[in-house]
């Protein structure tokens, strides 16, 4: 397929496979009793050696746009003799479904598909070939065909690139097509003579067993018939992350959460200093947060494609900072008899290829957070020299200002997770405590009307949205009367004041 290299391809059909998992015949699992497990890849010299081999296999099949078939020629030789050949097989397979293949075509100006050459080539024989019914002395020979329909082409991209002379530069070179050329294009619509042009794989061996220890799990999560995640306290921007990937990936879903282990200021300090971002305090309670997933085998339609939903959700699972842990039930045997329990949790050392896009924070946030501790710690202060004044006044004095109710001091904690109705999950960013009272904040980015009504409907009667001006959808630029009792909107900085009032409103 040389030809294909020294020429650019004008017209090619572009295949991705994209994420795919590893099939039956790789699985390499572990089972005890009702208890199973995958059995994961250690980054020893030996596996790393593996890897790093397939790696640069795939590069070098890149730069030369090997065929299919070629590599693949390659990986079975490389397997032919070794004892962990099943492993050398699926770190291959994970790399081959990173691949993008592209059809091969003649450099012509509209290059035709390989079927279209397959019936010029047999036609060119029925009627002129060595067994057509055309006089002996007329006979063309094999070489001679493909000549004849050679000369056809270049003929016809000849006279179709008269009609744009106008933009072809002078003494260009007119490509034409040789016999050897045409023979190799006959077939190239065939899969294993695709050619590669990317490879959007791992590049590193030590990513490409990070990967096939996460393929390996989400393989055995295509066999689940259920799936019971529990999250410890964890900051509210890494919750929002998750429940991103389960709504994005439409999973069945039903949560419930541990109010014993309440998120304050106190437990979020000791859950950033902590390496398992996990506060002793919940450690010990048990766990805030308990997702359970239906599995794709509890479906009576679509399980392939769900299931495909539920193993593409783990690695988001995985890239969250604490020590979570997943229970599941999962049907082994051919015909998926035996319901074995699977548990992988943060123990597992399992690495996460997902980015974690939107777990920061913006800074209108921390320069919110910033001026209203500034402002409870001032008040906080009044309040208490208020007390002492208190104490030295008369009687009568006293029952006058008991007459005046002072608006209640609110202590600012970090969000936690809140259910609404019908199972609606919110996130707020910010949540407001006054002895056994709370009130939740949650700062909205890209907002439209008709969607920032929804979830007002649906939240809580102490919850309120702050919402910036600036990033309003162009459909949904104006809400409610009713709607912005819970709303407090914003151009670049929160307003202290105003929200200061909304908490005198809902408190």
């Amino acid at each position: 397929m040389s030809w294909c290299q020294r020429k650019r391809v004008k017209s090619s059909l572009l295949i991705e496979e994209g994420d795919m998992m590893l099939t039956n015949d790789l699985m390499r699992v572990r089972t005890k009793g009702k208890n199973i497990e995958p059995i994961l890849l250690k980054n020893t010299p030996k596996y790393k050696g593996y890897a790093e081999q397939l790696v640069d296999l795939f590069l070098y099949a890149e730069k030369m746009a090997l065929s299919r078939a070629e590599i693949v020629e390659v990986i079975r030789d490389l397997t032919a003799l070794e004892v962990d050949h099943k492993i050398l097989k699926g770190l291959s397979k994970i790399m081959l479904d990173r691949c993008e293949f592209i059809i091969p075509s003649l450099p012509l100006e509209d290059p035709p598909s390989s079927f279209e050459l397959r019936m010029r080539v047999f036609q060119a024989a029925a009627q002129e070939g060595s067994f057509s019914q055309a006089p002996i002395e007329q006979r063309k020979s094999r070489n001679e065909i493909l000549e004849y329909v050679c000369s056809e082409l270049n003929l016809e991209d000849r006279n179709s690139e008269e009609k744009t002379s106008d933009n072809k530069e002078e003494g260009a070179l007119d490509v034409l097509i040789q016999p050897k050329e045409l023979e190799a294009a006959l077939y190239a619509d065939l899969k294993e003579l695709h050619l590669l042009s990317n490879y959007n794989g791992p590049k590193e061996g030590d990513r490409l067993l990070e990967r096939y220890n996460i393929s390996m799990c989400q393989a055995l999560l295509l066999r689940s018939t259920s799936v019971v995640v529990e999250i410890p306290f964890l900051d509210i921007k890494w919750l929002r992350f998750l429940f991103r990937y389960i709504k994005f990936h439409q999973l069945i879903y039903d949560i419930s959460t541990d109010n014993e282990c309440a998120i304050d200021e106190e437990h979020f300090s000791e859950m950033m200093s902590s390496e398992e971002g996990l506060s002793e305090d919940c450690s010990t309670k048990g766990m805030a947060l308990t997702i359970k997933l239906d599995g794709p085998q509890s479906l009576f339609k679509q399980s392939t494609r769900y299931g495909m939903q539920l193993a593409l959700f783990f690695p988001a699972l995985v890239a969250l900072p604490c020590s979570w842990t997943l229970n599941a039930e999962v049907l082994w045997g051919k015909k998926r008899k035996f319901r074995k329990k699977m548990t992988l949790s943060a123990q597992n050392n399992l690495k996460s290829h997902y980015k974690a896009l939107g777990v920061w924070r913006s800074r209108a946030e921390e320069v919110f957070e910033d001026r209203y501790n500034e402002y409870y710690v001032k008040e906080q202060k009044a309040a208490e020299s208020g007390k002492e004044q208190k104490k030295s006044s008369s009687a009568l004095s006293s029952k006058k200002t008991r007459k005046k109710l002072k608006p209640k001091l609110w202590k600012l904690n970090r969000g936690r997770v809140v259910l609404g109705k019908g199972q609606q999950v919110f996130f707020p960013d910010f949540c407001f405590t006054h002895n056994n009272d709370s009130i939740f904040m949650e700062i909205v980015g890209f907002w439209r009307g008709g969607e920032l009504k929804k979830k007002i409907k649906s939240a809580p009667k102490n919850y309120f949205f702050v919402v910036s001006k600036r990033l309003a959808g162009e459909a949904g630029k104006k809400i409610g009367a009713k709607e912005m009792e819970r709303v407090v909107d914003f151009a670049e900085v929160i307003s202290l004041p105003k929200v200061v009032k909304k908490l005198e409103d809902l408190g």
